[in-house]
């Protein structure tokens, strides 16, 4: 009977010796198991390319991937164990509003919000956090997986201002077009007025200073026009170079001699496609500006240069694409400006000058011009350390144009008949008066598709069209394309206050013809219409 108890005593022994080892063994391989998931997940974390950062209940980092460090510059070592660096100073009631949210076991997704960087910049980031539980349900912590999305609100804020620009460039053309018929008007009786042999001093000051009040306003629209990209540009190949150069001398004289001009030519040469004259205006602008930030005199450098720009840059005001550029700088060693300045420099109306000082239409035209020639502008700027605007423009091989000399030709008189089309009624009466007092006969409707009636009527009489480009029925371009197909040996003369949606790439015209901008005098009406006849020798074949 001891045997047998002795016996049963050692095979329960065994037996419990055996679960022991069964369990051990289990517990074992359960711990591996563990330990490779918790290997495969810090991996995998630091792995991420989102940051990851992991708090305990008390708001002590407990795991800062690789990613983390990345975006905000601090190691692992400097943060495990120690509050979160990265809440701003002026943000201290987010994070205890997020701890009350871990607390009460809810998540947060696609919180935007600010990080601070361990240089102290700030970072836009898209937060999401969940609580950690332990195996009660109670909160022990959290983890946070932030996104950089700097450069998704820098894009974001270029489509606003981008937004924003052309809508004001729509209205800003919009008032241009109206107010050119009205000085167009003004500015040709005036003139014609003028002319009158039997004018007293005094009617004939006032008339010359009517006169030249239009002119002003005329100046005036001209830059609203070249800010909201309306206007039609006359390209031809540019020497950046000499385009400088030519421009010096007037340059100095606008800026006084308590600055210094510099000039720094380009070693090969910078040709570009684009109208002289509004770059011109461009570089007189940008120096008029630099001019406005130095009252007690400095410096103003003017530096033409080949770029080869292999990839995009990226910038405040925009991008450059990737290519070959001749590019325009305009250095001062002005006040300089500061951030938000910088950011609201190209807007039309803004300016940082005294009431009265200025229009706010400076830099903005000049964004205008860059943009409508096909070029790219950008802004460097440093409070107390000056300011450089660089433009780049695409680069051509041709070879520039040879200017023509300056003539003064004498108005010629014509025979020829033309059709005059222009829905604003003086503006209509008053080149109809001017060309009739030519010698010419007119055909003249306010009515597009009365044009196309009186052109087939006249198809082997009518020598040049005439038309505004914007008009209700039917725009400038597209009725001259309807006329030509009864008068194909037409000539064509565009005129307008602005041209916008018939204006092709680069503001050129299609079918091609002469320009004319709105508000004109009677003798450039009369020099234009005489040019533009004179170009097409072929007449039109009478029956």
């Amino acid at each position: 009977e001891d045997e047998v108890t002795l016996l049963q005593t050692f095979g329960d022994q065994a037996a419990i010796a055996l679960e022991n080892a069964r369990l051990f063994d289990e517990q074992r391989r359960t711990q591996e198991a563990l330990r490779e998931t918790s290997d495969r997940l810090r991996v995998l974390i630091d792995a991420s390319p989102l940051a990851i950062v992991a708090l305990d209940s008390h708001g002590l980092v407990k795991n800062w991937n690789l990613a983390a460090t990345t975006l905000f510059g601090w190691t692992e070592e400097e943060v495990i164990d120690r509050p979160l660096p990265t809440i701003p100073d002026d943000r201290p009631d987010e994070l205890e509003s997020l701890f009350d949210h871990y607390r009460l076991g809810r998540s947060v997704t696609g919180l935007e919000t600010q990080r601070r960087r361990k240089d102290g910049s700030l970072v836009d980031v898209v937060l999401s956090v969940a609580p950690l539980l332990d195996s009660h349900g109670r909160h022990v912590g959290s983890m946070g997986v932030l996104a950089d999305i700097t450069q998704r609100k820098a894009l974001e804020q270029q489509l606003l201002q981008s937004q924003k620009m052309e809508a004001i460039g729509q209205l800003a053309g919009g008032i241009a077009h109206d107010f050119n018929n009205l000085l167009t008007v003004i500015t040709g009786r005036s003139s014609l007025a003028l002319e009158l042999q039997t004018l007293d001093r005094e009617t004939r000051h006032d008339l010359e200073l009517i006169t030249r009040t239009a002119e002003r306003a005329a100046a005036l629209t001209r830059q609203l026009l070249a800010f909201s990209r309306k206007q039609v540009l006359q390209p031809r190949p540019v020497d950046l170079n000499a385009l400088v150069q030519n421009v010096a001398p007037i340059l100095r004289r606008l800026i006084g001699e308590h600055i210094e001009l510099i000039i720094t030519p380009a070693v090969e040469p910078g040709r570009v496609m684009a109208d002289p004259g509004q770059l011109d205006q461009v570089i007189v602008n940008l120096v008029v500006n630099s001019r406005d930030a130095m009252p007690e005199g400095g410096m103003v450098r003017i530096a033409v240069d080949r770029l080869q720009v292999p990839d995009v840059i990226r910038h405040d005001q925009g991008h450059v694409p990737a290519g070959e550029y001749s590019t325009l700088t305009v250095q001062d060693s002005g006040c300089g400006l500061d951030q938000a300045t910088l950011r609201r420099v190209f807007e039309p109306f803004f300016t940082t000058k005294e009431v009265g000082k200025g229009t706010g239409l400076g830099l903005s035209t000049v964004h205008g011009i860059v943009h409508q020639t096909g070029g790219h502008i950008g802004v460097d700027s440093t409070v107390g350390r000056g300011t450089t605007f660089t433009i780049y423009l695409p680069c051509i091989e041709e070879p520039a144009a040879e200017e023509a000399p300056d003539t003064v030709t004498p108005l010629v008189r014509g025979s020829e008949t033309l059709l005059l089309v222009e829905d604003e009624e003086e503006v209509r009466r008053l080149a109809a008066d001017v060309l009739r007092k030519c010698g010419y006969t007119v055909l003249e409707t306010g009515d597009p598709l009365e044009a196309l009636l009186i052109a087939e009527r006249h198809a082997t009489d009518v020598h040049l069209l005439i038309t505004d480009m914007v008009m209700p029925a039917m725009g400038g371009t597209a009725l001259a394309s309807e006329v030509m197909k009864s008068c194909p040996r037409l000539s064509l003369l565009y005129i307008s206050g602005y041209a916008d949606q018939m204006v092709a790439a680069h503001g050129m015209v299609d079918p091609p013809g002469s320009f004319l901008q709105k508000p004109f005098r009677p003798g450039d009406l009369a020099r234009v219409v005489r040019e533009t006849l004179d170009a097409i020798p072929v007449a039109p074949t009478r029956s």
